[in-house]
């Protein structure tokens, strides 16, 4: 009974010292979402699939769709969306991929930064879609261009910078960690201790010892 209740002490703790953390893997997809705008409307914001999600510290490039606005016979001249990761906590800017100022077919670079295994923030921009990339999705991009076919896709380039795992980081989450830990024990042998020493009657008891007398005629041999 004492094990199993100094247990539950111990995971209470922990979960009320933060210790259970979410962390990010290489390779793992980071939630995205996106909303857009047009027609002076607003989305809400939906879910992107994995497959046009960013991963974790990799390189990639996806095609991403988006829909059709509006109503049939309206002509759309601006068209904005805006990104969201990591459970909305790290958004884009809004960024136009149909408009008067993009220049063929747009390329979203998206700048994502990490420290450690944490996003940390966000970077975008929209730029002209290479050559090479508009010889390989000529298909895309013919369809972008044309005004009445939707979905139309834009490409998105995620890639990732790393800001350096600094060592006092390093140094104080182990500090930390360490110190948890240590409280973790001795909360845990506080639990088992008392409950031991309170079956055996011996907690509080008064502590008598009896010490030697020494006198002027006796030596002090330590």
């Amino acid at each position: 009974m004492a094990k199993s209740n100094t247990a539950v002490a111990a995971a209470l703790l922990l979960v009320h010292l933060g210790y259970i953390d979410a962390v990010h893997h290489d390779g793992d997809f980071i939630h995205t979402s996106r909303r857009a705008q047009f027609l002076k409307k607003r989305t809400h914001w939906h879910d992107l699939i994995e497959h046009h999600c960013p991963r974790f510290a990799r390189t990639r490039i996806v095609a991403l769709p988006i829909s059709k606005p509006g109503s049939e016979g309206e002509e759309v001249n601006d068209y904005r969306i805006q990104l969201s990761f990591d459970g909305d906590r790290i958004l884009t800017p809004w960024l136009t991929v149909i408009g008067k100022n993009v220049e063929g077919m747009p390329l979203l670079e998206v700048q994502l930064r990490r420290a450690g295994d944490e996003l940390t923030g966000v970077k975008a921009r929209v730029v002209p879609l290479p050559d090479d990339m508009l010889i390989r999705h000529a298909t895309l991009y013919e369809d972008y261009k044309n005004t009445t076919h939707w979905p139309k896709h834009v490409m998105v380039h995620y890639h990732w910078i790393d800001e350096g795992d600094i060592d006092f980081n390093k140094g104080l989450y182990v500090l930390m960690t360490t110190g948890r830990l240590g409280v973790v024990q001795v909360a845990s042998y506080l639990a088992l201790w008392g409950d031991t020493a309170e079956h055996a009657g011996l907690l509080c008891a008064p502590l008598n010892l009896k010490l030697p007398v020494i006198t002027s005629s006796q030596s002090a041999d330590w």
